[in-house]
C-alpha cells in the first residue's frame, strides 16, 4: 500500500465549536478504506472520523482527492493526518482554528 501525502485542502466554512463542518483534500496515493484522525485539543493521541464521513473522491496515485464531511471538534488549533490501510501515513497538515 503507498504512503498517501496532503498537498493542500480547504475548509468549506468557517469552523465552529460543536458545528459540523466540511474539508475538500487535494494529495496523491489516497487509497480506498482509508482513514482520517485529527489532533488538537481532547484529540493528543488522535480523534478517528467516522468512515461514513470520509470519502476517496479520486484514488489516482498520481493527484487525488478526498472529502471529509460532518466533522465536529472543539475549539482550538487542529491538524489531520491520513492513513492508508496497513498503516500508511501521511504526513501533517497545516494547522487550521476552530473557533
Amino acid at each position: 500500500m503507498p504512503t498517501p501525502s496532503i498537498s493542500e485542502y480547504s475548509l468549506g466554512s468557517t469552523p465552529k465549536h460543536a458545528t459540523n463542518f466540511n474539508i475538500a483534500v487535494s494529495g496523491a496515493k489516497f487509497a480506498a478504506g482509508l482513514s482520517v484522525y485529527f489532533y488538537g485539543p481532547g484529540c493528543a493521541n488522535g480523534c478517528l472520523q467516522p468512515s461514513a464521513g470520509v470519502v476517496v473522491n479520486n484514488p489516482n496515485p498520481v493527484s487525488g482527492s478526498i472529502s471529509i464531511s460532518n466533522v465536529q471538534l472543539g475549539s482550538g488549533s487542529y491538524y489531520f493526518r491520513v492513513m492508508n490501510p496497513g498503516g500508511y501515513w501521511s504526513g501533517n497538515s497545516t494547522s487550521f482554528s476552530v473557533q
